[in-house]
């Protein structure tokens, strides 16, 4: 098997079922393996949830759950980016890229009206590209002067309901078009719930995803530059995965959610009378009421105060574990609610948690 796999009973040497772990959906590229990487994975004893620039020059992942084990690890190839028109039909940005035997890990303009990436990891081969989001596509007419003012970038001036927009020509005479935009929604911060613009630029740095940097909580600029309009909000986050039950119909977690107005950034047991840990399918289940079951570890908790399943990550003590723990304790255990510290809940791992 080449990719990670995972009993589906606690003892495959007597059942010999199995079946392979989700996948990152990341591309892994060089480095020592392949074809995907593995999240979460473990490198010098700490946990990395995305692709890492730690100990190299260009952002990388473990192809197993345990690097500091395995020793097995690729470069990112498929950094999300999500990007408009070009020719690959709304492919993401591939980083790094190779274009004219020169390779970059960012959008460029060469030889492009505006700037544009590789949807696949040699442009040179395969000749597919898009438009990166918030930059300047083929309509928009760069600069551009609008209520006696040069715009160098899409902006949010005097709104065109809710979203970014530029120009179609140099002197502004009501001709305009909305800009392309990531499809990360934002929330709070300074404007009413525009999408993210990839690439942005904060304090001369540009960022083409997400970050917290001078910040709690990811945050992202709605306009190319938050230098000069300083619009930004924090970043809504759906999981990879698809919920279970609920009245959601299958739909993806979203977060961090409000639920009788606090606001969770994980799954919870909390109330609503559900034995197994459950999220929103909105960004408000005080107003919108859906839910559904989250995806739990597989591993089942026996003995204990509570079962069937172990869930990861838990927190115990304010501290977060991925795994089955024998902190404090002679045999291996788990939480089964995401916060131990809150609900006292767990139980002893089956099979000392070696199905995981």
């Amino acid at each position: 098997r080449r990719l990670p796999w995972c009993a589906t009973t606690s003892n495959f040497d007597e059942d010999k079922q199995w079946g392979y772990c989700p996948k990152s959906g990341i591309k892994a590229v060089n480095g020592r393996a392949g074809p995907e990487c593995v999240f979460p994975f473990v490198y010098k004893g700490k946990w990395y949830f995305t692709c890492t620039n730690e100990d190299r020059d260009k952002k990388w992942c473990a192809v197993t759950s345990n690097y500091d084990e395995d020793q097995k690890w690729a470069y990112c190839s498929n950094a999300g980016l999500p990007a408009v028109g070009g020719n690959a039909n709304g492919a993401p940005c591939v980083f790094p890229f190779i274009y004219q035997g020169q390779t970059y890990t960012s959008c460029t303009n060469k030889n492009f009206e505006g700037l544009w990436c590789a949807t696949t990891s040699n442009y040179d081969k395969d000749t597919l590209w898009s438009t990166c989001p918030g930059a300047a596509v083929p309509s928009c007419a760069f600069p551009f002067t609008y209520q006696n003012k040069e715009y160098k970038f899409c902006t949010t001036a005097n709104w065109v309901e809710g979203r970014p927009w530029c120009s179609l020509n140099t002197q502004y005479d009501n001709k305009w078009t909305h800009c392309p935009t990531s499809g990360v929604q934002t929330f709070s911060g300074n404007a009413e719930r525009p999408d993210c613009v990839f690439p942005f630029i904060y304090k001369g740095v540009t960022y083409n995803s997400c970050t917290n940097v001078d910040s709690h909580e990811d945050w992202c600029s709605i306009t190319t530059n938050y230098d000069q309009e300083k619009l930004w909000g924090y970043c809504e986050t759906k999981s990879e995965f698809r919920t279970t039950g609920g009245n959601a119909n299958g739909a993806p977690c979203v977060f961090p959610f409000t639920y009788k107005g606090k606001s969770y950034k994980h799954c919870i047991t909390y109330d609503e009378n559900r034995q197994l840990p459950w999220c929103s399918t909105t960004r408000n289940y005080d107003e919108d009421k859906l839910w559904g079951y989250c995806p739990t570890s597989g591993i089942k908790a026996v003995n204990g105060t509570a079962g069937p399943q172990c869930v990861f990550p838990f927190v115990y003590k304010g501290k977060w574990y991925f795994t089955c723990t024998q902190e404090d304790s002679d045999k291996k255990w788990c939480s089964v609610t995401s916060d131990y510290d809150r609900d006292g809940k767990w139980a002893y791992c089956a099979n000392g948690g070696e199905s995981s």
